[in-house]
């Protein structure tokens, strides 16, 4: 986390709500919690002083662009995107093709934002033409030194493709190993052929978003991926957890904006306390999920006794050291009381199954894609889960896959694959991972079918 502000100099402040089902079965070791966290500003986001922050705009130049205008909407988006910044913002864009090349400015370096260096990159952008093929790799080592050159406290960037990397996954992912913890990255894929595998993890590494987005919705998409990132007015803060002897954390996800894996960025202080990295935020709420495994004959308590799973507490790094915002514990009971132990916390009700949708979506895509033999099985279960959890907005997407014969018991058979569309699988895979009633479906336009991606 960056050392550079106080608690006193944070422009938001952190509530932490713990919601969890306290009273358990005497045989149950399972603690679940859902841990909601609030950032709000004392005098209202428009009076906060925000950081100082820096832009890379990465626009993808590959042959493939040349295809139904994406290059044209590419250099437009990229052009709302620089109007949308602060003045004084640093910023520089990218066109990324087999190579990253710097479009603006020229220099190696980055340029605040005035009236004159956005003109300025407006021209520079109307030349820019495609070539060569996709290497994300470069492009995101070329961010990372570009940032890394800035003075800004916020470091982001947009990264624009429609199509895969070249040179396969394990130079992208060195790459991204080596930019991890130094700037957040939202990803954005257009037309048919980009892989979803490969921008998620950009994504998720980089602790930004990933989403499909329309060829004709794509400076709207931009302009408001620009607002959230100028909205940001704390760096960072993270999640410690510190868990009662001797509870084992099973898993840490992020429910809310979207579902995120969050045990990969666990930082193990020591036996008992973890730490999470939750990213820079602006004025909002997310949602956490957390599961501790944790019996009453470990924590040696009689029945009806209240006890601590853990304390959670949001942190921010300090110059005197790491300062705790807020905290909480998450207690539990062990009852014989069938009516206590049935009642169910409503926001944990609220997601209920969700995470289980993300991950058996992805795992039924992936063996659609292989042609396995029990692909139609694995989406059949999908689609009794999201019918169990009234998620409409995923069946309906299921349904383009498969003809969905009995939904509540997932009876289901596979349409042609010659009939499936690539964008619908892409959209399927971002709606799964979206809290319910929120996912942005940005659908391509029905017409011919793209053209081949050179990759």
């Amino acid at each position: 986390m960056p050392d550079n502000l106080s608690p006193q100099e944070l422009a938001l402040e952190f509530a932490l709500t713990v919601h969890r089902n306290q009273y358990l079965a005497p045989e149950d070791n399972t603690v679940r919690a859902i841990l909601e966290i609030t950032a709000s500003s004392p005098f209202g986001a428009a009076e906060a002083d925000p950081p100082v922050a820096a832009e890379v705009i990465i626009i993808d130049t590959s042959n493939s662009m040349n295809e139904d205008g994406k290059l044209v909407m590419a250099r437009r988006a990229a052009i709302a995107a620089v109007e949308m910044l602060r003045d004084g913002t640093y910023f520089a864009i990218v066109a990324g093709h087999s190579e990253a090349e710097q479009v603006y400015p020229p220099a190696g370096v980055m340029v605040r934002a005035t009236a004159d260096s956005r003109a300025a990159a407006a021209r520079a952008l109307d030349s820019v033409r495609a070539q060569g093929g996709t290497s994300m790799s470069t492009w995101l080592r070329l961010a990372d030194q570009l940032l890394d050159g800035s003075p800004a406290q916020l470091k982001h960037a947009l990264l624009l493709t429609d199509g895969f990397n070249v040179e396969g996954e394990q130079p992208l992912f060195a790459a991204l190993r080596a930019c991890e913890g130094r700037f957040a990255c939202d990803c954005r894929g257009i037309g048919d052929d980009w892989s979803w595998t490969q921008l998620r993890e950009i994504a998720r590494v980089l602790n930004g978003s990933c989403e499909p987005v329309a060829i004709n919705q794509l400076a709207d998409d931009f302009r408001e991926v620009m607002a959230s990132s100028m909205a940001r007015l704390v760096p960072e803060v993270a999640m410690r957890v510190r868990l009662a002897r001797p509870a084992r954390l099973e898993h840490f996800k992020r429910l809310m904006p979207d579902i995120e894996d969050l045990m990969p960025k666990a930082d193990f202080v020591n036996a008992t306390t973890v730490e999470f990295p939750l990213g820079s935020w602006a004025e909002e709420v997310r949602h956490y999920q957390i599961q501790i495994t944790l019996g009453r004959a470990d924590m040696r308590v009689k029945k009806e006794e209240l006890a601590r799973a853990a304390s959670v507490e949001i942190v921010a790094s300090a110059p005197g050291g790491p300062t705790v915002l807020d905290k909480k514990s998450i207690l539990v009971t062990w009852t014989d009381d069938i009516l206590l132990v049935a009642k169910t916390d409503p926001m944990i009700r609220r997601y209920e199954g969700q995470d289980k949708l993300a991950e058996g979506v992805a795992d039924a895509v992936r063996a659609w894609e292989d042609g396995a033999d029990d692909a139609d099985g694995k989406l059949g279960r999908q689609v009794a889960l999201a019918h169990r959890i009234h998620r409409m907005d995923v069946l309906e997407m299921l349904s383009r896959i498969v003809v969905i014969e009995d939904p509540g018991l997932g009876k289901v058979k596979l349409r042609p694959r010659e009939s499936v569309a690539r964008r619908d699988l892409l959209h399927l895979s971002f709606a799964s991972e979206q809290p319910r009633g929120s996912a942005k479906l940005r659908r391509e336009p029905q017409g011919d079918a793209d053209a081949e991606d050179d990759g």
